[in-house]
């Protein structure tokens, strides 16, 4: 079987980036309907987060049978993801570097 050739990877990396994309989109969505006001500022910054998630994954797993699902669904849980780093960088933050008691 011949490899695949640059517009069958570029289809398939565009088509990867939008399913990311709408993973951080129904996310984000899915935060307005609960308890978050709208704002297109952080739509994007959540989508942006989306796509990167999805390209650390995209570029770190290796090619097998479920790299395709796996890679689909990262950027909906890219939200969740970094919401935990970042209250775990918070508190090492401040029990380091504020708090040296």
């Amino acid at each position: 079987m011949p490899d695949k050739t640059l517009a069958e990877t570029v289809n398939q990396i565009i088509s990867y980036w939008g399913l990311g994309s709408l993973g951080g989109l129904a996310v984000y969505l899915n935060q307005v309907r609960k308890w978050t006001k709208f704002s297109f500022i952080m739509l994007w910054i959540n989508i942006f987060l989306a796509w990167w998630i999805w390209w650390m994954a995209w570029e770190m797993l290796p090619a097998n049978d479920f790299k395709n699902s796996l890679v689909s669904i990262s950027g909906f849980l890219a939200y969740p993801l970094l919401d935990l780093l970042e209250k775990e960088w918070i508190k090492l933050f401040i029990n380091r570097i504020l708090w040296k008691g």
